[in-house]
């Protein structure tokens, strides 16, 4: 949103530009002069790019951060066979649906800020649920 609003100031700032330019190249007389041409390009590249930033780009679904709770308990039955120690469930839930969603980074910040915990303890952990992940998926897909 930040780039679109970006966008827009430099396409209005673009078209003002090229306004003045015109209006000071003469460009309200018949014989336009280069500069007048310009001014007028500048003023049409500036709305084009004004009519871009201020368009609002279509709003993608937003997945859900949390699993089935059939996975989870999968996950966590698994995880206990393995010898592999999982966090809380309210901490364990949107870490593995950041590893079902391929958002591998945003499960080790969620690991990390709520254990307190260093950042590669963090993402071992994260590397461990995402193996469990894998194998109850692969299971469960049949693959």
């Amino acid at each position: 949103m930040e780039v679109l609003l970006r966008l827009a100031l430099f396409g209005f700032l673009l078209t003002c530009g090229g306004v003045a330019a015109g209006i000071a190249s003469g460009a309200v007389a018949p014989d336009i002069g280069g500069m007048g041409y310009a001014g007028i390009a500048a003023g049409a590249m500036g709305l084009v790019l004004l009519g871009a930033g201020l368009a609002k780009p279509p709003a993608a679904p937003i997945p859900s951060i949390l699993p089935e709770p059939a996975v989870l308990a999968s996950v966590k039955a698994r995880a206990a066979s393995m010898g592999i120690t999982l966090p809380k469930d309210e901490v364990l839930g949107p870490v593995v649906g950041h590893i079902l969603n391929r958002k591998k980074m945003e499960a080790i910040k969620v690991l990390r800020e709520a254990t307190h915990g260093g950042l590669k303890d963090s993402k071992d952990a994260v590397d461990s649920i995402s193996m469990v992940v894998r194998e109850v998926v692969s299971q469960s897909t049949g693959r």
